[in-house]
């Protein structure tokens, strides 16, 4: 698709990530012209205009907000070597960003949270992202627009997620800690769908807003049938204990210091999939916008199992 008539310009962090593309592609169609965070080099992009630099780095955010009109900070940490760390990139990078918001008198600031945000006891993850809202309110109040996005499991082709869930069920069995699990989903081009959307709605600024594909969420063992379904496999679920997963995390935990790496399944990582339910409560950017998701959990499996296919990762 052509993009529109360039008028605005959107200073985008996460660019290169999982979501940042689809971003950067539903801005373009959309007729904003990008300027992208990257820490390294990035091919030549009509409409984009790439920023070599770190996200913590205050001369770096200044060169990449100057001449945006918004802001959407997608960028974040999904997994660290130490909670110091997840607060440093999931909260302070975010006071970082929103002061700077003010000194280049930013017209909106969009804010892709997580679904985590809600249940802040469960993790280290999950308390940096609410102390992330936190301080974009604290620092932006009502001065400028805002608006922060609560995603809940964001998948679509390129997701190495989703691809874990596909692989176990592909290879027979599929785990399960809770018959009564709920999770809500999310489609990528749907969520970057609703970014584009965000930086234009007035009526639903200066809050939290959650979204998901529609349906309010799915029982795990629900969504876990669809992916069979789509592979041809016969559903075997296996319970696993909450325990099991906390000495997992545990033993995580004390490599990751070892090797100095970040682990993805720590001990906060078990209490949040062991919370039973990740379902969407409220509000949501759907009812408060013109936003509406296009696309199912079914349709947008469907198309990722077919993306999965044709790179040779099924």
């Amino acid at each position: 698709m052509a993009p529109a008539q360039i008028n605005k310009t959107v200073a985008l962090t996460g660019a290169t990530g999982f979501i940042g593309p689809y971003i950067i592609t539903a801005l373009v169609n959309a007729g904003y012209q990008v300027r992208a965070l990257t820490r390294r080099a990035q091919p030549s992009q009509s409409h984009v205009i790439w920023i070599e630099g770190q996200l913590d780095d205050e001369q770096i955010l200044q060169q990449l907000f100057y001449g945006a009109d918004l802001i959407i900070h997608a960028a974040g940490a999904i997994k660290a070597r130490s909670k110091a760390e997840f607060f440093h990139i999931n909260e302070y990078v975010c006071t970082l960003i929103a002061k700077a918001a003010l000194a280049n008198d930013i017209k909106n600031f969009l804010l892709i949270s997580s679904l985590a945000a809600r249940e802040p006891g469960l993790s280290d993850y999950a308390a940096s992202k609410a102390a992330g809202e936190d301080a974009i309110r604290a620092v932006l109040g009502e001065k400028h627009p805002w608006l922060i996005l609560r995603p809940p499991a964001v998948f679509g082709p390129g997701d190495q997620e989703t691809l874990k869930i596909f692989k176990f069920i592909n290879s027979g069995f599929a785990p399960l800690l809770h018959d009564e699990a709920k999770a809500a989903w999310i489609y990528v081009e749907d969520l970057a769908d609703a970014c584009v959307t965000a930086l234009d709605s007035p009526q639903a600024q200066f809050q939290a807003l959650e979204l998901d594909d529609g349906s309010g969420g799915y029982l795990v063992k629900d969504s876990h049938k669809m992916v069979a379904d789509l592979l041809g496999k016969t559903l075997r679920l296996v319970h696993i204990p909450s325990s099991l997963l906390t000495i997992i995390g545990a033993a995580n935990e004390f490599w990751a210091k070892i090797s100095r790496k970040p682990a993805m399944l720590t001990r906060g990582k078990a209490r949040e999939l062991s919370h039973k339910d990740w379902g969407i409560e409220g509000p949501t950017f759907a009812d408060q916008s013109s936003w509406k998701p296009k696309t199912s959990l079914y349709e947008g499996l469907e198309k990722s199992l077919a993306w999965y296919k044709s790179q040779g990762l099924l």
